[in-house]
């Protein structure tokens, strides 16, 4: 949630295979902004998925405020 009264845009990063996602999103001030991730595998079956996203503040480039990995 974006407990500001400053509406943020964050560029997101997503590695690992299959995940895709908007590479900018707008978090409204005050507003909780979900972020679309897809997850679309190329094949049937897989064994293990890892990928990793950031979020980053636009203003701030080189401090991340969000990331976390996803299995």
């Amino acid at each position: 949630m974006n407990q500001t009264l400053d509406n943020w845009v964050m560029v997101a990063t997503i590695s690992g295979k299959s995940f895709s996602g908007p590479d900018v999103l707008n978090a409204v001030a005050g507003k909780v902004t979900d972020y679309p991730l897809k997850f679309l595998p190329l094949s049937e079956g897989a064994d293990e998925v890892v990928a990793a996203r950031t979020l980053l503040d636009s203003v701030q480039v080189f401090a991340p405020v969000y990331a976390d990995s996803l299995y």
